[in-house]
């Protein structure tokens, strides 16, 4: 929904920077760890947490949204 998407983008700029960067990196342009880690100077596993850590916030933060029932 477009909540969920707006809650999402919000999400993404609660991140620290080098945070936000490598989840953009990867899940929007799509570069492996590795690739991420070259342009970042930073070890490929940094970046894996990185991510785990951005997409843990993310959660979090959709978490809270209202459940929305299906109608039924």
């Amino acid at each position: 929904s477009a909540q969920e998407l707006a809650v999402l983008r919000a999400a993404i700029d609660e991140l620290p920077a080098r945070c936000r960067q490598a989840f953009l990196l990867q899940r929007v342009h799509g570069l492996d760890s590795e690739e991420i880690a070259a342009r970042m100077n930073i070890q490929p596993r940094m970046i894996r947490r990185y991510v785990a850590r951005a997409l843990e916030h993310a959660r979090a933060r959709l978490d809270r949204l209202p459940s929305q029932g299906s109608g039924t």
